[in-house]
């Protein structure tokens, strides 16, 4: 009887080393699934970081196919490791490298997932600036006469008297503020436009800002050609400029001719002068001594040279006419019917040629303050052979409008 008990308890040792072994045996490997969070940046397969940033970690995902995860181990290829039953961990890295994180799980028996490590890369690095911004030339996107884009191909008329609508605007294209890069900063800095009309400036204007309007009076007829130049506010300066063209043209019909002047008499008597501002074709202002002018005002002068019976602006005796014209700023224009020689005293550039029979000249008043017609001198015949001159002079001012 004692013999049979022996050979019962061998045989349930048996059935639990048996059982044992079948699940050693048969027993699934956990598999690790790893995800990482925080600071870091996904370049890739590789996840970017800075050092001393805090890297986070999650295992959550891992599972075991036969039971539950009991642990976790974690590598963080720097030297450091840790362990234990929460799926969640996190790491900094305090130099810059390249490491490899491992994440090692258990299931309930203690089985690691050997076969199934789950890994990621990670890169850290110190963090560069990004690159400076690439600065361009500004664009000038619009030069507009009353209102019509102004190119090559496209040159509006206008008529005589008209009073133009000049506009301009500018855009910063690129992102370089005032000498620091910053595109919150970047902008036009200014525009310039000019009016230039047979050589000669007839309006200027200067806008701090993208863009600028502003009138012209069309008192010539020819070509008028707009100018405008914009800046950008970065520490280079950079410009674009455009130019277009209009055309102004006489639209009223043309007087009837004039009779045909009786044979020429010489006449000593000696004209009167007189300085006109003509308003129109039909309209004239004498000027007189101390007369006003608004600033970046355009004014046609005509030079009347006449005697009590004449119904002409010149008489017939009258040889030659010089006005000299000094502007605020101390420019000279001298506006005569001889055209400049060699060894004259006068600058080349400062004289302009106008017609003995219709002596008209525009000027246009860029800066304020005093001026004055210096000479106004005109020449006659006094039928003797002898050349004989009269003269005036004029002052004026010029103010800037309010």
């Amino acid at each position: 009887m004692k013999h049979k008990r022996v050979a019962v308890v061998v045989s349930i040792g048996a059935v639990v080393l048996l059982f044992a072994t079948s699940c050693a045996l048969f027993n699934q490997e956990p598999v690790a699934s790893l995800e990482v969070s925080g600071e870091v940046a996904l370049v890739g397969s590789a996840y970017h970081t800075e050092p001393g940033a805090e890297v986070e970690f999650d295992a959550s995902d891992s599972y075991d196919p036969d039971g539950e995860v009991g642990g976790y181990e974690w590598d963080f290829g720097d030297g450091n490791t840790e362990e234990g039953v929460s799926p969640l961990a996190s790491h900094v890295f305090g130099q810059a490298g390249t490491y490899w994180v491992t994440l090692l799980v258990y299931d309930n028996w203690g089985k690691p997932s050997c076969g199934s490590c789950s890994q990621a890369k990670l890169v850290v690095q110190e963090s560069t600036p990004p690159p400076p911004p690439t600065c361009a030339d500004p664009v000038i996107t619009a030069l507009k006469v009353d209102g019509q884009q102004l190119s090559s191909s496209v040159v509006p008329e206008k008529e005589l008297y008209d009073i133009v609508a000049i506009f301009a605007s500018a855009l910063d294209s690129d992102q370089c503020g005032p000498c620091s890069g910053s595109a919150s900063q970047a902008g036009i800095k200014k525009i310039e436009a000019k009016v230039w009309k047979n050589g000669s400036i007839a309006e200027a204007q200067t806008f701090h800002a993208s863009s600028g309007s502003f009138l012209v009076s069309a008192c010539e007829v020819g070509f008028w050609t707009v100018e405008v130049i914009a800046y950008d506010d970065d520490c280079s300066q950079r410009t674009a400029t455009r130019s277009g063209s209009f055309r102004v043209v006489d639209a009223t019909p043309p007087p009837p001719p004039p009779p045909p002047p009786p044979p020429p008499v010489c006449d000593p008597t000696p004209p009167n002068i007189s300085l006109h501002i003509e308003r129109s074709q039909y309209t004239l202002e004498e000027v007189t001594n101390g007369e006003v002018f608004q600033q970046h005002e355009t004014v046609c002068f005509v030079v009347h040279a006449t005697r009590p019976d004449d119904t002409y602006p010149v008489s017939s005796n009258v040889t030659g006419i010089r006005v000299v014209f000094v502007h605020p700023d101390g420019r000279v224009d001298i506006y005569t019917t001889r055209p400049w020689q060699p060894g004259d005293v006068d600058d080349p550039a400062d004289v302009r040629v106008i017609d003995i029979n219709d002596p008209k000249f525009s000027v246009g008043f860029d800066s304020d303050g005093e001026g004055g017609i210096t000479s106004l001198l005109v020449w006659y015949d006094d039928c003797d052979g002898c050349n004989i001159m009269v003269a005036d002079n004029f002052g004026f001012e010029v103010v800037a409008p309010q």
